[in-house]
C-alpha cells in the first residue's frame, strides 16, 4: 500500500522517502472531546510491527470480502469449505479441515450448515469417513462465490500493483509455514 503513497503503482521500498528521525507515520490527529482548536496527536509504535500491520490488512480484506458474499448469506469460512470441496469431489471433512487449517469441531457445525443448505451432500465411504459433494445448487453459489472473490483480489491486487502483490504471494507463505515449523518441534 505504500507504494501508493510513495512513487505510484507497484513502486518499492526503494522509491520511498526517508522518514528516519521523523514522527511515525502513525500519528494522528484526535478532535474528539477537546475545543475545535485543539488537536491531540497520538503515535503508536505498533505501526512499526509487522505482525501489526498483517492483522490490519488483513482485516481490511476480510471486511472487503464479506461486504462482496454478503447477499450470499455465506461466512468466508462457509465459502472457502464450499470451494475447497468443489475443486476437491469426494474428500473428507478432516482433509477439508487440513486445507483450510480449521480444527475439527469449527469444521462440523460448518459442513452441517452447508448441507441444511442444500449445498453439500455427504456419503459414506467406509466405516468411518464420509465423502462430501456439492449438490447442483453448490456449484452454482460456488462459481458465483469464486467470481466475486475474484473481483475481491483484483481490487487489492490493483491497488498494490501487480510486482507488489507477486512479492507478497512468495512472501506470506513463508509466515504461515513458520507455524508447522513450531508444531513439528
Amino acid at each position: 500500500m505504500a507504494a501508493l503513497f510513495f512513487g505510484g503503482q507497484g513502486a518499492g521500498p526503494a522509491a520511498w522517502p526517508d522518514l528516519s528521525g521523523q514522527r511515525p507515520l502513525s500519528a494522528i490527529a484526535i478532535a474528539d472531546s477537546f475545543p475545535k482548536d485543539h488537536v491531540m496527536t497520538l503515535t503508536n509504535s505498533l505501526e512499526s510491527r509487522l505482525g501489526y500491520q498483517l492483522r490490519r490488512a488483513s482485516a481490511v480484506m476480510m471486511a472487503d470480502l464479506a461486504r462482496e458474499l454478503s447477499d450470499l448469506d455465506m461466512r468466508p469460512a462457509e465459502v472457502t469449505t464450499l470451494l475447497v470441496i468443489a475443486e476437491n469431489p469426494d474428500c473428507s471433512q478432516t482433509e477439508v479441515g487440513q486445507a483450510l487449517a480449521i480444527k475439527r469441531a469449527n469444521m462440523v457445525p460448518i459442513i452441517s450448515r452447508l448441507m441444511e443448505r442444500g449445498l453439500v451432500d455427504r456419503r459414506r465411504l467406509d466405516g468411518r469417513s464420509h465423502a462430501l459433494t456439492l449438490t447442483s445448487a453448490g456449484q452454482a453459489i460456488a462459481k458465483e462465490a469464486l467470481a466475486r472473490i475474484d473481483r475481491h483480489e483484483a481490487r487489492f491486487t490493483e491497488l498494490l500493483g501487480e510486482a507488489d502483490a507477486d512479492v507478497m504471494f512468495r512472501c506470506l507463505p513463508v509466515i504461515r509455514a513458520a507455524r508447522d515449523i513450531d508444531t513439528e518441534g
